[in-house]
């Protein structure tokens, strides 16, 4: 049985997770969101102890297939007929709401505010389009970390916004950091570089007493590991958040990618949230995952991304190809592609790629469909064992 909390007043969470309105599914729910991670404590459990919310009450669904068997159609009985005002509502993770078809009533609720994190630009806009103007409150942070930022203006894509306040009571940096060395960039005196306005650069925040980063408990190791030093002057010390931002001119801040997930290809950098986002738009992919192959020969790491099509339609490589000629540039258009029923998930909705980056594109090896960035046909086409076999003797060239 899974615990699935229900918040009075038309709004629910489903273990920090998704949002079911009016008992209405808005969005599809996925599986819990561990009580050790930030969402649960910072979203769900501290709204009830700052008397934002009403009492919550426990309503049980057996689990089919590790995700909760909801009622979408009906509230639960404990509900009350006549609920108070429609409070903040937390979500763990803002699915994109083509999860569920678009209905009539879709703005029919009394949803006024969301608070997540992890939430795309272009599914934010889409959003709101279908729900109507629900204020969006996205934050950054880690769960371990020392530092973050919500975005209270609604800026569509942002995380945050800095200010006089952050930088003196909670400093932070984005410095200059080496994709290939996976390094952060240092100057003649040892010192990290800071990135300027719409650059991508790594985040990482100033440990002091104000902001002490406490470790990971029994693992000095881990800990020093986090800890990146003589960032601005020699002696300092700074959380290394993994992350890589960018803040534009008017100092709002946006995530751009893992460190660890962003590659390079053809001299260039490659970031998997991008070429994500862009790919999310054609009409016939439901949800995407973009990481980087290693191909023997090729410096860097190659682009490819597995995907999972909506339900009722077919891949169409002329049609993916000619979207993506228009859409990306050329290093950063995937060169192949992995089709598959289901997308490997952390349970806190984190897209799995090392394993994605261990099989590699060999047919021989994949059951699932693959396809191969073909310029001549001018169309992605199945990756036969015989292409295969010519990308890796280097006689087709990429």
């Amino acid at each position: 049985m899974m615990d699935q909390w229900w918040v009075n007043g038309g709004a629910m969470v489903v273990n920090g997770g998704a949002m079911v309105v009016n008992g209405g599914s808005m969005m599809g729910a996925g599986p819990p969101t561990p009580r050790c991670h930030l969402r649960p404590p910072l979203q769900v459990l501290g709204l009830p102890l700052l008397g934002r919310v009403p009492p919550l009450q426990r309503h049980r669904h057996p689990v089919r297939g590790g995700a909760p068997a909801l009622p979408l159609s009906h509230p639960p009985g404990d509900a009350p007929p006549h609920p108070p005002p429609p409070p903040p509502t937390p979500l763990g993770a803002l699915l994109p709401p083509r999860v569920t078809p678009q209905r009539p009533n879709d703005r029919d609720h009394r949803v006024r505010l969301a608070i997540g994190n992890g939430l795309r630009g272009d599914v934010w806009r889409t959003f709101l389009d279908r729900f109507g103007p629900i204020s969006i409150r996205e934050f950054y942070g880690a769960t371990e970390g020392n530092g973050g930022f919500i975005n209270y203006t609604g800026k569509v894509g942002a995380v945050g916004r800095a200010n006089m306040f952050i930088k003196f009571f909670a400093p932070f940096e984005l410095i200059k950091y080496n994709v290939e060395k996976e390094e952060p960039v240092r100057d003649e005196r040892g010192l990290c570089i800071p990135v300027g306005p719409g650059e991508t650069g790594l985040l990482v925040t100033k440990i002091t007493k104000r902001t002490p980063f406490h470790g990971y408990a029994g693992d000095s190791m881990k800990t020093e590991q986090k800890i990146l030093r003589n960032v601005l002057v020699h002696g300092d010390a700074f959380f290394n958040s993994g992350d890589l931002l960018m803040m534009d001119h008017e100092k709002f801040i946006y995530f751009q990618d893992r460190v660890g997930d962003t590659f390079r290809w053809k001299g260039e950098n490659v970031a998997t949230t991008e070429v994500e986002a862009a790919l999310a738009m054609v009409d016939f992919i439901q949800e995407v995952n973009v990481y980087g192959v290693s191909v023997p020969g090729c410096e860097g790491r190659c682009g490819m991304a597995a995907m999972r099509l909506k339900p009722g339609q077919t891949f169409d490589g002329q049609k993916l190809y000619s979207f993506v000629e228009d859409a990306l540039p050329r290093y950063a258009a995937p060169q192949f592609l992995r089709v598959q029923d289901a997308l490997e998930t952390t349970a806190t909705f984190k897209q799995c790629k090392s394993r994605l980056v261990t099989e590699g594109f060999d047919p021989n090896l994949i059951r699932d469909p693959l396809f191969f960035r073909h310029d001549q046909a001018k169309a992605y086409v199945p990756l036969t064992p015989e292409l295969h076999m010519r990308i890796l003797d280097m006689t087709l060239g990429l």
